[in-house]
């Protein structure tokens, strides 16, 4: 018994050494358009956001987390 787990951690440390280094890809997204409906009733925005108003929106992640 003692001999199957001392080489099951041999093997797995083993793959752990072996395996090829892994690195991240930063991606971004960037999305663009129109409102096509707006619903503030609380006055958020405080009309700065209304229909027919641009958007542009850039999302940036990393891949690795």
């Amino acid at each position: 018994m003692l001999r199957g787990r001392t080489l099951f951690w041999l093997i797995a440390l083993l793959s752990l050494a072996l395996s090829a280094p892994v690195y991240a890809t930063p991606v971004t997204v960037q999305i663009t358009g129109t409102w096509d409906s707006v619903d503030d009733s609380a006055g958020v925005t405080d009309g700065s956001i209304t229909v027919g108003g641009s958007f542009t929106a850039t999302l940036v992640f990393d891949d690795s987390t």
